[in-house]
């Protein structure tokens, strides 16, 4: 049943579960700080999104609950259930009629539509996840592009004999795109039922408790033709270069039996990515203090390590020629000779690792970066030993600082309250018509925080403020201003 007085309560069904409560035992409630010790008198379940999260719902009394939580006689909110074959809006239309200014009736999807929009951690989810999706696509294009470049260097004759028997170069650059066309598709075929599966699994292990979840519309026409069309555009646009390089192959390549020919040279290449990396490191170098101009840096940087990539694979070859010669004797010497026989194959192959590992690096950084930041940020803000705070959902009472303050081990101890102090005539201080303050205990927070006291004391506190001297200097205060 519903509780009745002000020493009974009710909790949601997840709740008496998880603590394995059952009803008719005495538990122990905090409200505004303070925890005493109740009878439950009943279980419910309940269609609340904050359940999911980890919170708890607990019922309690009208009276009590106007007590603790509002006002006798004042309600936060009213819920309306239409009766038969009336709608949601009509009711909420007629209900706006009764109430007073300030108050206003919506029906429940338009609640739910507000807290879709408002929740910011959404929006940050879908960058972070569309932002992976842009890498992933950025470093298959150099997976598709190699696989294509290594399918046209073996059939280079087979293309050779099409060109011999008529073919035109359009006809064989067709024929390659064609190929990777159909590859898309079936990728992307496959990629989508895998993505279905992934929804389901997250949907079954982090969906919302006890309430209606987002439909999942795996046949809506949005996901269908952006996902095709990015599978099939990506995979289609990468295989280009392989395809033209293809097209290329003279038909007299059909007749050779000897080594194939030498790769063209690298000068050009070299050129251009010596300019771009320099460039990239010039703005790297500029950006210093200058995110934004960074996001800028980095991807001119990494483009022009890529242009370079083919001659950085002849240098590493270079290095690695003797240990390998020495250590693996002809398969180390094969291995090496093969590599540099085709710097641009390996540059290919070994871009997309360059690539996926400086991603990862970025990653580690930036994570490591802001961990290390929140740790400096602890460290300033900690001025004492040990701090009491409150758990999820609740609060601290008003007598917990003279409880703690009363243990022999603790030498000082102050409650900590954040507040405003609202300025007389805002415009004698620019845009500033408030003052953020923090009320203490004056007997400890000397002994608490690293002061150091420029003028007055700080004993008056319980008859006026303290404000550091930067504080003090922009207003033009001095101790004895009102």
């Amino acid at each position: 049943r519903g509780p009745r007085t002000a020493s009974e309560i009710a909790v949601d069904r997840r709740a008496a579960e998880r603590a394995g409560q059952r009803v008719g035992d005495r538990v122990r409630v905090v409200v505004g700080g303070a925890a005493r010790s109740v009878r439950l008198v009943g279980v419910f379940t309940a269609k609340d999104s904050r359940t999911a999260a980890g919170a708890t719902l607990t019922a309690f009394d009208t009276a009590t609950a106007q007590r603790q939580f509002t006002a006798p006689g004042t309600y936060s909110a009213i819920t309306l259930t239409a009766a038969h074959g009336t709608g949601d809006a009509p009711l909420a239309e007629a209900a706006q009629t009764q109430l007073p200014p300030g108050l206003r009736a919506v029906t429940a999807a338009d609640l739910n539509a507000d807290a879709a929009t408002a929740t910011a951690d959404n929006d940050k989810l879908t960058t972070l996840l569309l932002g992976f999706a842009g890498i992933a696509l950025f470093v298959s294009t150099f997976l598709v592009a190699n696989t294509f470049t290594m399918l046209s260097a073996a059939r280079a004759r087979e293309h050779a004999l099409l060109r011999a028997v008529g073919a035109t170069r359009a006809y064989v650059t067709r024929l390659v795109l064609t190929e990777a066309a159909l590859v898309g598709t079936a990728a992307s075929v496959l990629g989508y039922a895998l993505g279905i599966g992934v929804a389901e699994l997250l949907g079954a292990l982090f969906g919302v408790a006890d309430g209606p979840a987002a439909p999942l519309r795996p046949l809506a026409p949005a996901p269908l033709l952006a996902a095709f069309a990015v599978g099939i555009c990506v995979t289609t646009l990468a295989a280009y270069l392989p395809a033209r390089r293809a097209a290329a192959v003279p038909p007299v390549a059909a007749l050779r039996t000897g080594e194939p020919p030498a790769p063209a040279a690298l000068r050009r290449r070299d050129l251009a990515g010596w300019a771009v990396t320099a460039l990239g490191a010039l703005l790297t170098w500029a950006a210093v203090g200058d995110e934004n101009l960074l996001f800028v840096a980095v991807p001119v940087l990494l483009v022009g390590l890529i242009i370079l990539a083919p001659r950085l694979a002849l240098a590493a070859t270079a290095l690695l020629r003797s240990p390998m010669t020495r250590y693996a004797g002809v398969r180390g010497k094969l291995a090496v000779e093969n590599a540099r026989r085709n710097p641009r194959r390996t540059a290919a192959t070994a871009t997309t690792l360059m690539v996926g590992l400086a991603m990862v690096t970025a990653v580690t950084v930036a994570v490591s970066s802001v961990a290390r930041a929140d740790e400096r940020e602890a460290d300033r803000a900690m001025t004492s030993d040990l701090r009491i705070t409150a758990v999820d959902f609740a609060e601290i009472g008003p007598r917990v600082a003279d409880r703690v303050a009363g243990l022999p081990d603790a030498a000082a101890v102050t409650p900590v309250i954040r507040t405003e102090l609202a300025l007389p005539g805002g415009g004698d201080h620019g845009d500033h018509n408030s003052l953020s303050a923090t009320a203490v205990n004056p007997a400890a927070v000397a002994r608490l925080a690293p002061i150091s006291v420029r003028e007055g004391s700080l004993k008056s506190l319980g008859h006026g403020i303290a404000v550091t001297g930067q504080t003090a200097d922009a207003h033009g205060w001095h101790v004895g201003s009102r």
